[in-house]
């Protein structure tokens, strides 16, 4: 059975993201079956899970709190 996640499965995405710098992900990228790095953001965002994002990354949980904070 083919699920929407198993296209990410080339890549290893540690539990804490906070080292992933803009040249790692994009050296992931290019040994990935994508074409371009908009194909790759696309598909991530079909199955982006926030909450595990924020336990993921500090940086990214701050920004969360901080538009949820703005928005209500």
């Amino acid at each position: 059975m083919n699920t929407d996640l198993e296209i990410f499965a080339e890549f290893s995405v540690p539990d804490d993201t906070e080292g992933i710098t803009k040249e790692m992900f994009n050296d992931m990228m290019e040994n990935s079956r994508f074409d371009s790095r908009i194909d790759l953001m696309k598909e991530i965002s079909k199955s982006y899970d926030f909450d595990l994002a924020t336990k993921r990354n500090n940086s990214f949980k701050y920004f969360i709190e901080k538009l949820e904070k703005i928005l209500n």
